[in-house]
């Protein structure tokens, strides 16, 4: 799944429901994984590209790759977020959600990470 091989990782989870109907895990991935990703113009991208201060010297980095937006937080590996909607996007490795927060002019001022049931909020630094 984070190789970008979509099928694959499907056929994989469906698998192991298979043998775990139980895997609960399994049972969230293969939803996120089946259900129809947001259709959003990657021009919006450019939008949400830059530096978001998540904590001290906590920053989180978005960049447009192409048709494809990524994120990179200090110290982990570049992911590839997939929109839900034209301002929330998430991982498929893991459970999380980013939701960027624009102001009433419509600039990208921070965002939004909703993981392990918590929001942490991200100012938008460069």
């Amino acid at each position: 799944m984070v190789m970008g091989e979509h099928e694959l990782a499907v056929r994989n989870y469906r698998k192991s429901l298979e043998l775990n109907p139980n895997n609960t895990n399994a049972a969230e991935m293969l939803k996120r994984l089946e259900s129809a990703a947001a259709s959003v113009d990657p021009k919006i991208y450019d939008a949400y590209a830059g530096e978001y201060e998540i904590g001290p010297g906590f920053v989180l980095s978005v960049t447009r790759e192409g048709d494809r937006l990524m994120t990179q937080a200090t110290g982990q590996p570049k992911f590839e977020v997939f929109p839900e909607s034209e301002t929330t996007f998430s991982p498929r490795a893991f459970d999380a959600k980013l939701t960027f927060i624009k102001d009433p002019q419509g600039n990208v001022t921070g965002v939004t990470i909703r993981q392990n049931g918590r929001d942490i909020r991200g100012k938008k630094i460069k």
